[in-house]
């Protein structure tokens, strides 16, 4: 199964975003790092609040099982993503509209966004953290719209990964609830 989807809202948004590339060098520059690297700094993040380097309100076993929550809902993700992704077979843009992305990716695979899905599983893995999760939804959000404008992926493929992320950030947090690992 592969999808294509000629004339639609995300051809248009990618041609919006390829318009900016000749003349907007410093902000490509910029979101592709931000489209490369923004994973590792959320989990960074995770594990220096985890280990309470960083200050929190919340108690510190709390901190490990929400740690535990987010790392755990972005793997269950990924474990979903890939099968899915090699049944689609969707197109990323660069190889739909025949042009380089700002950033080199092998091509292929592109639904659902994997980098999505697991920000969000991180964001909402760590939903019970004040002040962490906006930042983290900040950041998960930041990524999923550098993924666009860089060209690796189209506008659904990164909602799908919203959507999915969420989910799996969700499903990872009622487990450790229910399976009492905080406290």
């Amino acid at each position: 199964m592969e999808l294509h989807f000629p004339d639609s809202l995300d051809e248009r948004i990618t041609h919006r975003c390829m318009q900016y590339w000749d003349t907007h060098p410093m902000f490509n520059a910029w979101m592709t790092v931000v489209a490369r690297w923004t994973p590792v700094h959320m989990v960074g993040l995770i594990v220096l609040v985890a280990v309470d380097i960083l200050p929190s309100t919340v108690c510190s076993s709390c901190l490990r099982g929400t740690a535990f929550a987010a790392i755990a809902g972005a793997v269950m993700g990924r474990i979903v993503n890939e099968p899915l992704s090699r049944w689609v077979r969707r197109p990323r843009p660069f190889e739909f509209l025949s042009v380089s992305p700002l950033l080199v990716h092998k091509g292929g695979d592109a639904f659902p966004s994997n980098h999505s899905t697991g920000a969000f599983a991180l964001a909402f893995g760590c939903m019970h953290i004040p002040g962490y999760f906006q930042v983290l939804l900040g950041m998960a959000v930041l990524l999923s719209v550098s993924r666009v404008y860089t060209g690796l992926h189209h506008f659904s493929d990164v909602m799908a990964g919203v959507l999915h992320g969420i989910l799996m950030g969700s499903v990872a947090v009622w487990l450790v609830t229910i399976w009492h690992i905080c406290g």
